[in-house]
């Protein structure tokens, strides 16, 4: 069957929206699907265009065993909300247009946030008579109200407006998390909800299938962050645990990624004389893991809100499938998979002194940290491989298309 996947952002853009797509597609290919990727032109995070995608409104590519048809954005460093609406509104446009050209499928699958894909594929659907699958990673509007990103009247009524027009149009949806399902079925009721979590891609890549860190074996250890630096991660946590130990020369602090919030923290580290703690930058995914399999603990922060107990970022994951012991600063359902797996231990988020106390409690104790390491391997690569995951995906597309 010809399948439409409407994503702003994709392969070779970093991201857990990129890594979960990419399984999908991937897997859903592999079953004998014919695949088409509707994304953006790459840019994010660095918010620079590459020669080949400059002046154009579209380029068909393809990539292993599917289609990418990669639309027109204005790109973004991210740094204001204008900025973003306008890289958002870009692609709202940019991708109808070109959906409208597209041949016609025989089912859409649509990745959110951002609401505005949405809000395209939802239009699309509707003109072209297809069933739209409704793919929601994160609650938008209602994570960027509560973290105050979203204050006025005019844009929380326009969010959700947007929200409602796509979820209307969806026959059905998949989720990542039970709270996230919970909401849903609240909102969308007598549709079908499914969970297919995010999981790691690590337990697919052969090169990696007998790599492990070695944690707590050497001095100093090395605490890793690797993802975004964004207004959703409290990598604040982290600086300010580097300041707190800044006189302990057996921790060192390394942060990989980029984002909104990085360009502040680095300031931060140069005005406080920060030694231990470095800042990367976004890397390439081999030199990414490279770093975290050189580490010796890794942290999974974020914002302490109520929405973001369904969370389960997908770093999470990837940390454990590298034998990392977590410190995770995520309530819920996070923290439920961490404790019932002794995979690592939770600290409360936006208390500096809890993470430096989990921190040293690891220290001193790395029987039990490299145990923690070795849990969480055991788990995901049981339990939460991609390519398994993306089984789960096919199967759930093909009921819902034989159902129509």
């Amino acid at each position: 069957m010809r399948i439409l996947i409407v994503t702003q952002y994709f392969y070779p853009e970093p991201g857990a929206a990129t890594n979960r797509l990419l399984s999908f597609a991937r897997g859903l290919a592999r079953n004998g699907h014919d695949i088409t990727v509707l994304c953006e032109f790459p840019s994010y995070p660095s918010g620079v265009l590459a020669r080949q995608y400059r002046f154009k409104l579209f380029k068909i590519e393809r990539f292993e065993n599917f289609r990418i048809v990669r639309a027109f954005i204005l790109p973004t460093t991210r740094f204001g909300i204008l900025s973003r609406l306008l890289n958002y509104a870009s692609y709202l446009f940019s991708s109808f247009v070109v959906g409208l050209f597209l041949r016609r499928p025989h089912i859409m699958i649509a990745s959110s946030p951002p609401p505005t894909v949405g809000l395209s594929a939802a239009t699309l659907s509707f003109l072209k008579m297809v069933p739209l699958i409704g793919d929601i990673r994160d609650l938008w509007p209602e994570y960027a109200i509560a973290i105050g990103e979203l204050k006025s009247k005019m844009g929380i009524i326009s969010g959700r407006l947007t929200e409602r027009i796509f979820y209307r149009r969806c026959i059905a949806f998949i989720t990542i998390s039970e709270g996230l399902k919970n909401y849903l079925e609240k909102k969308n009721k007598g549709k079908k909800i499914f969970i297919v979590m995010n999981g790691s891609s690590i337990p697919d890549m052969p090169s990696y299938a007998d790599q492990r860190a070695n944690c707590f074996a050497g001095n100093p250890i090395n605490v890793c962050y690797a993802g975004v630096v964004g207004l959703l991660q409290p990598i604040q946590d982290i600086v300010d645990a580097a300041q707190i130990t800044m006189r302990d020369d057996s921790i060192v602090y390394t942060i990989i990624g980029d984002g909104v919030k990085r360009e502040a923290l680095e300031n931060q580290v140069l005005s406080r004389n920060l030694s231990n703690i470095t800042f990367t930058g976004a890397l390439p995914l081999p030199e990414t893991l490279d770093l975290l399999l050189k580490s010796d603990v890794a942290v999974v922060p974020l914002l302490n809100i109520e929405h973001f107990k369904s969370a389960l970022p997908s770093k999470f994951f990837d940390y454990m499938a590298l034998g990392l012991p977590i410190i995770l600063g995520v309530d819920g359902e996070a923290r439920s998979i961490l404790e019932k797996h002794s995979t690592g231990i939770y600290y409360q988020p936006g208390c500096p002194h809890d993470l430096v106390a989990k921190i040293r409690w690891l220290q001193s104790n790395p029987d039990k940290a490299r145990a923690m390491g070795m849990a969480g391997r055991e788990l995901v690569y049981k339990s939460y491989s991609r390519s398994e995951l993306a089984e789960k995906m096919e199967k759930i597309v093909s009921e819902l298309i034989r159902a129509k």
